[in-house]
């Protein structure tokens, strides 16, 4: 069970409920694009995410690090810009916490700004990698 804001009364309400409690507003339960409030929103697929990696490297951040795709302008979001909240924790969220436990063990540890750019850049010369070898193979 979730916990979404009401549009009425911006009060906390169950994601199950059919209406809010407090002020009897209907509950939509449908996720919406955040920049064109569309409901013709996809989940964007771990093997979607795979193939991104892949095909674009480094430039497939804002598609790895998102888990909603708007069919209708292209947006690509997360769960707290679509006024859900999900008990999964996106990427980055995951990142912090791992970077904070490994602070508190050492404190000279590096910052979860450097743990994504460092991911970046792995990824990126693991694509060049792979296109190297691919070439290789095809020529």
């Amino acid at each position: 069970m979730n916990l979404i804001e009401c549009p009425g009364c911006s009060k906390d309400v169950s994601s199950e409920a059919a209406a809010c409690p407090g002020c009897g507003q209907p509950i939509d339960k449908h996720i919406k694009c955040p920049k064109c409030r569309s409901k013709n929103v996809k989940t964007i697929t771990g093997a979607r995410k795979v193939m991104s990696i892949a095909m674009l490297g480094p430039f497939a951040a804002n598609t790895i690090l998102s888990s909603y795709r708007c069919s209708a302008c292209r947006h690509k979001f997360n769960h707290a810009g679509s006024g859900v909240v999900s008990p999964i924790p996106s990427f980055a969220e995951r990142l912090a916490e791992q970077a904070a436990v490994v602070k508190e063990q050492d404190p000279t540890s590096v910052t979860p700004r450097h743990n994504v750019e460092n991911i970046i850049l792995s990824t990126f010369f693991g694509g060049i990698v792979l296109l190297a070898v691919l070439a290789h193979f095809f020529a």
